[in-house]
């Protein structure tokens, strides 16, 4: 019996358990259920995180403690007006 690439296209854990049982009822004493894994980033973004490299991180984060400054600056501008 060979059912290939069928456990990690099922939606739910509990899918997958159900298939585990199937196989279980038909398999013969002393057989085995082989389960093979490949991931790669490039073909499964949805459960492998992309990786980002620190001067990636860096520039982001450069714009968003710029607009940070700016926001206190107004922020400490309109409270002195108060």
């Amino acid at each position: 019996m060979c059912a290939f690439n069928t456990l990690f296209n099922l939606p739910t854990a509990e899918a997958q358990l159900a298939l585990l049982q199937q196989v279980a009822q038909v398999l013969v004493p002393g057989g085995a259920f082989v389960i093979e894994v490949e991931a790669s980033a490039w073909n499964c973004p949805k459960h492998i995180t992309p990786r980002i490299t620190v001067p990636e991180v860096e520039t982001i984060v450069a714009g968003l403690q710029q607009r940070i400054t700016d926001l206190e600056a107004q922020l400490a501008e309109r409270t002195r007006h108060e």
